[in-house]
């Protein structure tokens, strides 16, 4: 087994090479996207994989550039159109549920936000991506002026509660249990 430093130095200079194929047209895209993902999801798993937290740097990436990259081959053979945003966003959510159960749903020690949070990042995205199918696909009105207002409106709302519960005393500063 390579050590840490030589594996991810072979990572580095694959996807150097994945990109600059890609870059010189010799690559499609996707496929890049998906090689590199393959290469970190290796990369994760020579690095212990689920057995160690913070290795979930590399599933992350790994997850979302083989979802991209699934998603680029779909939208080429089906031409998505209209749909396309909603199911770009369905995507994504699908990548935030395989960390979360290939890696966080496996950390029984941790607190319950830190196992998770993918769960609730990807739940978050599935209903984004319902209400721009619904906006896009259907012309759903009431949809738009969510997008326009009341989405921004929830970012800040839900800004705002993470300053005030990080700045409580309570919370030491941290309310994310790291």
């Amino acid at each position: 087994m390579m050590s840490k430093r030589a594996t991810l130095g072979a990572a580095l200079m694959i996807g150097g090479a994945l990109m600059a194929l890609a870059n010189l047209g010799i690559l499609d895209g996707a496929w890049a996207l998906a090689f590199g993902g393959a290469v970190l999801f290796g990369v994760y798993l020579n690095m212990g994989g689920a057995k160690h937290y913070k290795n979930v740097g590399l599933l992350i990436p790994a997850c979302m550039m083989c979802i991209i990259a699934a998603f680029g081959w779909l939208d080429g053979v089906l031409e998505l159109g209209k749909i396309g945003g909603a199911t770009f966003f369905m995507f994504l959510a699908l990548g935030f549920w395989m960390v979360y159960f290939v890696h966080t749903l496996r950390h029984r020690e941790s607190s319950f936000g830190d196992r998770h949070w993918p769960a609730f990042t990807a739940t978050a995205l599935m209903l984004f991506a319902n209400l721009i199918g619904a906006v896009e696909g259907y012309g759903w009105e009431a949809g738009r002026i969510i997008l326009a207002v009341g989405w921004p409106t929830l970012l800040v709302l839900s800004g705002a509660a993470f300053i005030y519960t990080g700045l409580s005393p309570k919370s030491g500063g941290n309310s994310c249990g790291r």
